[in-house]
């Protein structure tokens, strides 16, 4: 089994949030007033890529695991990332 490493070359200090927290089924991000996320990403605490949604602010999470995960938002060129 190959090991990833979750890594970024720049991140913004603009914050995107989530809610709610804890999930049960789905997460609404938000980043900034009528904009939407070009790629989320979910990853596993251990780095796998897990799932990957597009355009789109509201993403369902309920064949994943109950766990800690990482949501990485791709908006125009522009990565963000924060551990859930």
């Amino acid at each position: 089994m190959a090991l990833q490493i979750l890594g970024t070359e720049e991140i913004s200090k603009d914050n995107f949030t989530f809610f709610p927290n804890p999930v049960s089924s789905e997460i609404t991000i938000s980043i900034s007033p009528n904009e939407i996320p070009e790629k989320v990403e979910v990853y596993a605490i251990s780095g796998k890529l897990v799932e990957v949604f597009l355009n789109s602010t509201v993403i369902n999470i309920t064949n994943l695991d109950s766990g800690t995960y990482i949501l990485r938002c791709e908006l125009r060129r522009i990565t963000r990332a924060k551990i859930n």
